[in-house]
């Protein structure tokens, strides 16, 4: 008894010093850049939400730096910001490990000064011009495949094909769809052109494969409709996004009420339910 006392006065006093810490900041990663940047718009919301001062930690590896650019971490901390704009950690800031209460309070994080703040981060200094050409309504399709460089796996290879399925008929009823400019479709992906084209075709659909990182993700914010992949670098594009994300069953918490949602058997593709969803949708928002 003595020593179950002993432990959850431990428990109160950890917990005591945690909540009356000066500072709280992120913890450092090394996985891709979309949970990263995730880890950092909830690690931020929940400090702002419970009243805490964040502090932040800068990236010490990100994924995917295909070719070894000794300017890779910079670049990314100049194109999200928080570096530039935030008061940097100290010894006295603790690392936040749990964030999960934030998912009950989605509706609040979606309006927090934490997010309104971090897409200002994000925002200052780009446009749209330098993702995709204005003169054309944007869809930009992630489409998702494994590499080896990865650490984390979410989603296993073998359910690619049901969102390749779905991706299909969204490009087929989109396009059939009348926008105030002409659809233009664009597929960002690491997978092979050829693999690609042979399911997604040729037509009217540009192929992003060797771009930057930055460049694709900006292509994601900028989009006029964002597509997601079970990517958490889509997901993350897609809270960034003031236009419209289509949102196909990954991570349970859907955020944002610009998110069109597809809470479906991903297994079973269904034109029926992508008009009558899109119907619906498209008639509050265009």
């Amino acid at each position: 008894m003595n020593k179950i006392f002993c432990y959850l006065n431990l428990i109160v006093i950890t917990t005591n010093a945690f909540l009356f810490s000066k500072s709280v900041t992120n913890q450092v990663r090394e996985d891709g850049f979309g949970s990263q940047y995730l880890h950092l718009l909830l690690t931020f919301a929940y400090a702002d939400l419970h009243n805490i001062e964040y502090r932040y930690t800068p990236m010490e590896y990100v994924e995917h730096n295909i070719g070894n650019d000794l300017n890779f971490i910079e670049n990314l901390e100049k194109f999200i910001g928080f570096k530039k704009h935030l008061p940097l950690s100290d010894r006295q800031s603790k690392k936040l490990k749990s964030y999960n209460s934030i998912y009950k309070k989605m509706d609040r994080f979606v309006t927090s000064n934490a997010l309104k703040k971090s897409r200002d981060f994000f925002y200052e200094g780009k446009c749209k011009e330098q993702f995709l050409d204005p003169a054309f309504f944007n869809v930009v399709i992630h489409v998702r495949r494994w590499s080896k460089d990865d650490k984390m796996e979410v989603y296993e290879p073998r359910k690619f094909g049901s969102y390749d399925e779905w991706n299909l008929l969204f490009i087929k009823d989109l396009s059939k769809r009348r926008f105030s400019k002409p659809v233009k479709f664009h597929i960002i992906s690491t997978g092979n052109r050829q693999e690609l084209v042979d399911i997604y075709g040729d037509n009217n659909i540009e192929y992003h494969l060797g771009s930057s990182l930055e460049q694709d993700f900006g292509a994601m914010v900028f989009s006029d409709i964002l597509i997601m992949a079970p990517s958490a670098m889509s997901y993350t594009a897609g809270l960034l996004s003031k236009n419209r994300v289509i949102w196909l069953p990954f991570l349970k918490e859907l955020p944002a009420g610009n998110w069109i949602p597809f809470d479906v058997d991903i297994s079973k593709s269904d034109p029926a339910i992508v008009k009558s969803t899109l119907d619906e949708f498209f008639k509050n928002f265009i």
